[in-house]
């Protein structure tokens, strides 16, 4: 800090974090009702691995308003709040940090880390009537994935789509340049987005805007993880929900804040965002005191690392891009945050598995292994904003392998929603390609989505039942008159998912619990449908096995209907994985 004020004139402003001594006396309300800083989804994920009265705690607690009153007090214009770091940013002139320095609020000050972000060369957008060389599969899926096939099967995406995982019920926020087209084009017509912000320009509006930059790379990694354009495009998640937050203008070689990015997380974490994915990997250091240096790469002094690492401990999963320094002479490692140590940082390969050459290496400055994991960032197809069906063939970086990676981590989560995300991180780097041999060119190896949701333990069970009432003797089934009023989400709150579409032939939702005993506590709930002909059905009202998070063993089967009492099996019934 002392360094970059002995290089400016008096009247120069400098981006400063204003880092204040606490949150202040009264702070026992928040505590007593965590719903004002936090919604109760975003508390019912830290649940997975916090107690009950630790859900939240002080760097939740919003910055104190006697504090922020001093700073204006003084003239500040206050840019950012973070409550995690308790900070703010602010543009301040040397004269005005003594002032600053004299307040006995203030700990300590620090420039606002910048990126420069240099000037894509993005590949020459095709529509759809001039799409070529379409890859073909020796293996039929359920969906046609048109040329984004490659990306799907060299991780094994699309077999974990075959059964019948989309990521749905999941929450993910992409942090990103911008998301042009995100309200028009084809491929994200389907797409449910809960929450928006522009945080360069402070509205709701993350598309392209008059003097703010070009938003097509938002748009390319949001498709390919979110997009779902049969016989074109699919993501890895298409059926999650999602947060977008703009956090760059792209404007020539603009400076990049590392404010907008933590504001932008704090606001993701308090809305219940499950999974957080940033292509941050394509900025790169011009040697300023603005920037961090390799010696920072360490985990822990970064401000924008300290705030992700943050995030994975109230229970979100952070995916960030290793970055595409591989070929740089000058330095060709991580940048922040990938050097978190719960950060999952992602290179790239191609789609033969080999590191591309523009990916980030390892290690951190303190020694340890990044990447962590790769996934497919070279040679991807994604979706481009010259039209409203426009693509690109070559969408290539690990601002490309990040969200195909996050979009798996989605898939687990679909299926055990109690996953944490470091248990997410191990389980991805046990069933990796190469996994036996880590090093700082792959990290542990190339995701393979299906291996990692066959380690995530289960049982299948076939099961059947028929409810009074709804039963009708006369042609051995139940009726389906009220199929048309079956709300999308279960009512279950032990496992509520939202569908897409109600399938048709479907009496109800049900709720299927595993007992150890006649009497104990259920050890997995699972909310499925209950077809006509007394089939207990999948999400598709079709398909009668069922898949319940639960090692192999014998097992009470509970079956709850909310206008009936439950049924329960009067003997333990052995069920195994497959």
């Amino acid at each position: 800090m002392e360094k970059r004020i002995s290089q400016v004139s008096a009247d120069e402003k400098i981006l400063t974090w204003i880092y204040l001594d606490n949150k202040g006396q009264n702070t026992q309300s928040y505590y007593g009702n965590p719903t004002s800083v936090v919604s109760e989804r975003s508390l019912k994920r830290r649940a997975k691995l916090k107690s009950p009265n630790t859900l939240i705690d002080n760097s939740d607690i919003p910055v104190n308003n006697t504090y922020l009153r001093n700073l204006e007090n003084l003239g500040i214009k206050i840019k950012r709040k973070s409550k995690w770091l308790n900070a703010v940013s602010a543009y301040v002139t040397k004269t005005e940090l003594q002032k600053i320095k004299n307040l006995s609020s203030v700990n300590k000050l620090s420039t606002v880390k910048s990126f420069k972000r240099k000037k894509e060369i993005l590949p020459i957008e095709t529509n759809i009537l001039q799409k070529q060389n379409v890859p073909t599969s020796i293996n039929v899926h359920t969906y046609d994935y048109g040329p984004s096939l490659t990306q799907n099967e060299v991780m094994k995406i699309a077999d974990v789509h075959d059964q019948g995982y989309t990521g749905n019920g999941i929450l993910i926020c992409l942090m990103d340049s911008g998301f042009d087209k995100v309200s028009t084009h084809e491929v994200f017509s389907t797409m449910n987005i809960v929450a928006a912000y522009d945080f360069v320009n402070n509205d709701n509006d993350v598309e392209n805007g008059t003097g703010q930059g070009e938003g097509s790379h938002g748009t390319g990694t949001l498709s390919l993880i979110g997009g779902f354009k049969e016989g074109q495009l699919v993501g890895t998640a298409f059926g999650a929900d999602y947060i977008l937050a703009k956090t760059e203008n792209t404007v020539g070689e603009n400076q990049v804040e590392e404010d907008n990015w933590i504001a932008a997380a704090e606001w993701a974490d308090s809305i219940g965002a499950d999974i957080f994915s940033t292509s941050l990997g394509y900025f790169d250091f011009d040697g300023t005191v603005y920037d961090y240096t390799y010696e920072d790469m360490n985990g822990n002094t970064a401000a924008i690392t300290i705030a992700a690492d943050l995030a994975v401990g109230k229970g979100i999963v952070v995916f960030n891009s290793a970055g595409n320094n591989g070929g740089n002479l000058n330095y060709d490692k991580i940048n922040a945050p990938a050097d978190g140590d719960s950060v999952i940082a992602i290179g790239a390969v191609n789609a033969s598995k080999i590191r591309a050459s523009f990916s980030s290496v390892g290690p951190t400055y303190d020694g340890r292994i990044k990447p962590d994991l790769m996934a497919m960032g070279s040679g991807t197809y994604a979706a481009g904003n010259g039209s409203n069906s426009s693509y690109r063939s070559n969408f290539d970086g690990t601002s490309a392998s990040c969200p195909i990676a996050a979009g798996v981590a989605a898939l687990m989560l679909e299926k055990d929603y109690s996953l944490t995300p470091i248990a997410i991180r191990e389980i991805l780097k046990n069933t990796a390609y190469r996994t036996t041999a880590p090093n700082n060119l792959y990290g542990w190896g190339v995701i393979d989505a299906l291996a990692a949701m066959n380690e995530i333990p289960s049982v299948v069970a076939q099961l059947k039942v028929n409810l009074e009432g709804a039963f009708d003797s006369f042609n051995g089934e139940m009726l389906t008159e009220l199929n048309g009023l079956i709300p999308l989400t279960s009512p279950y709150s032990e496992d509520s998912r939202t569908l897409q579409y109600m399938p048709n032939d479907i009496v109800d939702w049900i709720l299927v619990e595993l007992r150890s005993t006649l009497n104990s506590s259920a050890i997995t709930s699972h909310s499925a449908l209950l077809h006509r002909d007394g089939r207990i059905v999948a999400d598709d009202g079709m398909a009668s096995t069922i898949r319940l998070l639960a090692d192999p063993g014998n097992y009470y089967i509970v079956i709850k209907h909310r206008n009936h009492l439950p049924i329960i099996s009067p003997n333990a019934v052995l069920l195994t994985k497959d």
